[in-house]
């Protein structure tokens, strides 16, 4: 769900609230199930190419004026908070 409501930034733009509300419900569950941390949900996450397209692609889009400034930021937030979570309580040094 996250790869198909996040795989496109012109379709990011586009959302109505409802599904602004929906993406921002999804990426809150997304860090759930990371946070912990819980190494194999970081690591199903960090390596699906889709879900961490669509990570980037929400941090960098601008999404329609008509939406709330509170509620984009919201959704920012928890993009940026699952970005976060597949890096919590790693051992190992990431590279980008």
């Amino acid at each position: 769900m996250l790869a198909i409501m996040g795989e496109d930034a012109t379709l990011l733009r586009r959302l109505a609230k409802a599904n602004l509300d929906l993406l921002c419900t999804t990426l809150d569950f997304v860090v759930e199930v990371m946070q912990g941390p819980c190494p194999d949900n970081q690591v199903e996450v960090a390596s699906h190419e889709g879900a961490m397209a669509c990570l980037k692609n929400v941090l960098v889009s601008n999404f329609a004026r008509r939406n709330a400034q509170p509620d984009l930021m919201a959704v920012k937030t928890n993009a940026m908070l699952a970005i976060a979570a597949t890096l919590e309580g790693r051992k190992d040094k990431v590279r980008g």
